[in-house]
C-alpha cells in the first residue's frame, strides 16, 4: 500500500487514510513443480515447472502539483515580471494502474543437459496518465487526466544447454528470444484530432481538400508532428509521408498529380500569387494518400514502428580446466529507427555540409536518383522535399557482439583466500546491421515517445577492461 502527495483527494481507486488515498497493489506468484508428483514418470523430463501469477502495479510520474491550480512566475520584455497560469487541478488525478497476468513453464530435459523455459505475459494498465486537451478560453493548451489506456502482451523464451561435459572440458550455449506488442486502447475524447485541408484553385480561391479524423494526438519530437500516439497503434510509432522517389522527369510529376496536372503543395491561403507551388523533376514523389492532387497532412500516415519483432541474446561459455571463454551476442530484428542526423545531412536545403550522399543529388532532366535537387528554403519553387517521411526511416535490425571475456581461475589453497581470478575483456566488439547510422542501438531519452530516434549521440565505442577478482 503506498500514497503519494502527488495523488487527488478524490481518487476513484484506493482508499482513503488520514486524508489521503493509498493505492493498493498486491502481488501474486505460485508455482506447481508437476516433477515431483508421484505419478508423473516421463523418460527425458527432469524437471517441470509450471508458474502463473498476478500483480497490480502503479505509476505516480506526474508534475508535484498537476492536481493543483497553480500560477508561476514569467518575465515579459526583460523589463516587466507577472503570474500566469500554469495548470488547471483536477482533484481525481491518481496514479497509473496495471493489471499483469503471466503463466510460464519450465523444464529440464536429456540428464539436465536442456533447460528450457517459456513466459507469458499480458498486461492492461487503466487510469493511463495523460495530457487532455481544454478549452482555448482557460489561457492552456491541456491539463493532467486518467483518461487513457494500453494493453502489452508478449512471451519470452530461453533455451540453454550443457553441449560438451568432460573432466577437463566444458561448453554451454543458449539463446533468448522476446516479443511483445502493445496498443493504445483508450484516450480523452478531446484528444480526437480533425485534419482539415484546403486546396486552392490557380486564382487562389480556397477549394476543400479533404479531412482525416485521428483519435490521439502527434508529437513534435525532432520533427514536425512526426511522433503518433493513437487509438489502435502502438505508442509512440512514426508518423509521416510516404515516398516514391524522386521525379526524374517534369512528366512524371505531371502523372502524378490529379486530371493531368503538376502534384501541388499549398504554402497559405494569403497571398494567391504564391497559394501553391508544384512538385517538379528532381523532388521527392510523396505519395498522395487520398487522390487529391495535393500533399498535405492528410496524406501522413504511420511510416514506422520502433518496437522489435524480435529481440535477445545468443551466448557460449567454453571451459577448458582453468581457463574459460565467455560470448555473449545481442539482437533486434524488425525495429524502424528514425535517422534524425542524416535528416540533417541530407536535407539539401542549407549550406551546412552534408554526408557523401549528396553527390548524387538530382542535377538534369531524365536522371534517376534517389537523392531529390539542391533547393534553398527561401526559393520560390521550394516544396519541402526534406520533410518527414520515410525517407528517414530505416531498418534498425542488428546482430552486436556485445561482450567477449577470457578467466583464467589461478589455482590457491589458503584458507583465507576462496578464490582468485584474472580477466579480460571487449565489449562492442563488433556489429552487423544495415543501419547507415553510427550504431543502431540508442534511444534519443528515456520516454516511451524517444524509442527509435537517432540524435546523433556519440555510439558505443568499442572498449577493453581487465580485472582481477578476489574471493575472500
Amino acid at each position: 500500500m503506498e500514497a503519494s502527495s502527488r495523488f487527488g483527494k478524490n481518487a476513484e481507486q484506493g482508499i482513503k487514510f488520514c486524508g489521503v488515498r493509498w493505492g493498493l497493489f498486491p502481488s501474486l506468484q505460485a508455482a506447481w513443480v508437476i516433477s515431483n508428483e508421484k505419478w508423473f514418470n516421463v523418460k527425458g523430463i527432469n524437471y517441470l515447472k509450471l508458474t502463473g501469477g498476478y500483480e497490480i502495479s502503479g505509476n505516480d510520474n506526474i508534475d508535484y502539483y498537476a492536481t493543483r491550480t497553480y500560477f508561476a512566475n514569467t518575465q515579459f520584455l526583460d523589463k516587466a515580471t507577472a503570474t500566469v497560469l500554469q495548470n488547471i487541478q483536477n482533484p481525481k488525478l491518481q496514479w497509473e494502474t496495471t493489471n499483469r497476468y503471466n503463466i510460464g513453464l519450465q523444464t529440464s530435459l536429456l540428464n539436465n543437459r536442456l533447460n528450457v523455459a517459456v513466459e507469458y505475459f499480458h498486461s492492461k494498465t487503466d487510469h493511463l496518465l495523460t495530457r487532455k486537451s481544454v478549452s482555448d478560453i482557460t489561457g492552456l493548451a491541456t491539463m493532467w487526466s486518467n483518461d487513457g489506456a494500453m494493453k502489452n502482451n508478449g512471451v519470452d523464451f530461453n533455451v540453454n544447454a550443457m553441449l560438451v561435459q568432460h573432466k577437463d572440458w566444458r561448453w554451454q550455449a543458449g539463446f533468448s528470444i522476446g516479443h511483445y506488442k502493445n496498443e493504445i486502447t483508450a484516450l480523452p475524447e478531446s484528444n480526437a484530432t480533425t485534419i482539415r485541408t484546403y486546396a486552392l484553385d490557380d486564382n487562389g480561391a480556397r477549394i476543400a481538400s479533404s479531412e482525416k479524423q485521428i483519435h490521439g494526438y502527434t508529437s513534435s519530437i525532432y520533427g514536425d508532428n512526426n511522433i503518433l500516439t493513437a487509438v489502435g497503434h502502438a505508442a509512440g510509432v512514426f508518423y509521416g509521408y510516404k515516398t516514391a522517389g524522386v521525379f526524374a522527369t517534369d512528366a512524371e510529376a505531371r502523372a502524378a498529380g490529379k486530371d493531368g496536372n503538376y502534384l501541388r503543395y499549398p504554402t497559405g491561403i494569403s497571398d494567391a500569387s504564391k497559394s501553391s507551388r508544384n512538385f517538379m523533376a528532381g523532388d521527392v514523389h510523396f505519395v498522395d494518400q487520398n487522390g487529391d492532387g495535393w500533399i498535405n497532412e492528410a496524406d501522413m500516415v504511420v511510416i514506422g514502428d520502433p518496437n522489435p519483432d524480435i529481440y535477445g541474446n545468443i551466448y557460449t561459455s567454453l571451459s577448458w580446466k582453468s581457463l574459460k571463454l565467455d560470448v555473449n551476442f545481442k539482437y533486434s530484428l524488425g525495429n524502424d529507427v528514425f535517422n534524425y542526423q542524416r535528416s540533417q545531412l541530407e536535407a539539401l536545403n542549407n549550406n551546412w555540409n552534408q554526408t557523401t550522399a549528396a553527390v548524387n543529388r538530382w542535377r538534369y532532366e531524365g536522371q534517376q536518383t534517389n537523392m531529390p535537387r539542391v533547393m534553398d528554403t527561401n526559393s520560390e519553387l521550394w516544396v519541402n522535399n526534406e520533410r518527414f517521411s520515410d525517407r528517414w526511416i530505416e531498418d534498425g535490425s542488428y546482430l552486436k557482439l556485445k561482450n567477449i571475456r577470457l578467466t583464467y581461475k589461478v589455482p590457491v589453497n589458503l584458507s583465507w583466500l576462496l578464490g582468485l581470478s584474472v580477466w579480460g575483456e571487449c565489449n562492442n566488439v563488433f556489429t552487423i546491421s544495415k543501419y547507415t547510422g553510427n550504431d543502431p542501438e540508442f534511444s534519443a531519452g528515456n520516454g516511451v515517445l524517444y524509442q527509435g530516434i537517432d540524435a546523433g549521440y556519440l555510439n558505443q565505442g568499442r572498449n577493453f577492461n581487465l580485472g582481477v577478482t578476489i574471493n575472500l
